[in-house]
């Protein structure tokens, strides 16, 4: 089967040859893939650095005005020739089995898409942290208590740093939705929930690997993308409310409902409200600070990182909220 690597970019011109580089080692036949870089309008001079790069696959070069990265995904699936289509984001380095572990999964099973494991070192991120070596780099590989049967795994999980589809299916379900755009996240579980629903299932497969080079180092900062994920998630609920019983991520974050919670998930929504008020995440980013500099302990670091990023999470969650109920 042949493979189209789509690599969607933005002014990440160093990142984006990395990731291409790391291809070559592939122990998939070189004549069996391509890789399509679709540059969402960067000004740093990646089509120069792409251009000069020597390697021994097909490699296409597509640019766009800047109109985000859905589209840049879907701009490359149009345009590729491959059976097989495989995302990767453009700060990820591939294994050298990446893409014959990919084609396996197809050739052993029907019906799938793939995602594969994403990981973390501070090796490759080229320097390290307290955040990058107890939160970001335990988070994977992926939970094995989420994978059931046969490996599959749910379709909210999907995540484009690693997932392929067939490209039949990718067109059959319209693509991504590049109304995502507007936002940071949610538009790869947008996707593999519209591809469950046409019947297919996700599968989990362990030993196709990407490393992640681009994590952000400082708790602080990482907060930014918790809260931005807590409000975009209302553009996925609104498509489709029943993924809200789908993503536990949310299940303490949306409010009380008195009459149909349990007394357990009322007591863990109440917790995690007092625990976000600012005065309660104001404490524990200074505690966090505080152990970070002077006793950065793996037991203490990481319960703190979950609630306070927890506590991010929930406050663009509201945030979203208020201003949907405002335009309501």
């Amino acid at each position: 089967m042949d493979v189209s690597v789509i690599v969607p970019t933005y002014n990440r011109r160093e990142m984006v040859c990395k990731t291409i580089c790391s291809l070559i080692e592939q122990t998939y036949p070189m004549a069996r893939f391509e890789t399509i870089v679709t540059d969402d309008g960067s000004t740093d001079g990646t089509r120069e650095a792409i251009a000069a790069l020597n390697v021994p696959f097909r490699i296409r070069y597509l640019w766009q005005p800047n109109r985000g990265r859905c589209a840049a995904r879907n701009v490359g699936v149009r345009n590729a020739s491959g059976e097989i289509v495989l995302f990767l984001d453009s700060d990820s380095l591939a294994t050298s089995n990446l893409l014959e572990e990919h084609v396996k999964a197809y050739n052993e099973h029907d019906g799938i898409f793939v995602r594969g494991e994403r990981r973390v070192l501070s090796s490759l991120v080229g320097f390290s942290s307290p955040f990058v070596e107890f939160y970001l780099a335990p988070m994977e590989p992926f939970p094995r208590n989420l994978i059931g049967e046969g490996g599959f795994i749910s379709p909210t999980h999907a995540h484009t740093a690693n997932l392929s589809a067939l490209h039949s299916d990718l067109t059959q379900v319209g693509l991504f939705d590049d109304s995502f755009d507007q936002g940071r996240s949610w538009d790869d579980t947008d996707l593999g929930y519209r591809l469950a629903r046409m019947g297919r299932r996700l599968l989990y497969c362990s030993t196709a690997v990407v490393y992640d080079i681009g994590v952000v180092a400082d708790a602080r900062a990482y907060c930014e993308r918790a809260w931005q994920s807590g409000y975009d998630v209302h553009r996925l609920f609104h498509k489709f409310s029943d993924l809200q019983e789908m993503l536990p991520l949310f299940l303490d974050k949306m409010p009380v409902n008195w009459r149909k919670d349990a007394p357990r998930r009322i007591a863990k929504k109440i917790a995690r409200r007092v625990a976000s008020c600012d005065p309660s995440l104001s404490l524990l980013l200074w505690a966090t600070g505080l152990l970070e500099r002077h006793w950065p302990e793996p037991l203490l670091l990481r319960p703190l990182y979950r609630w306070v990023i927890g506590g991010y999470i929930y406050r663009g969650y509201q945030d979203g909220l208020r201003e949907r109920a405002v335009e309501g």
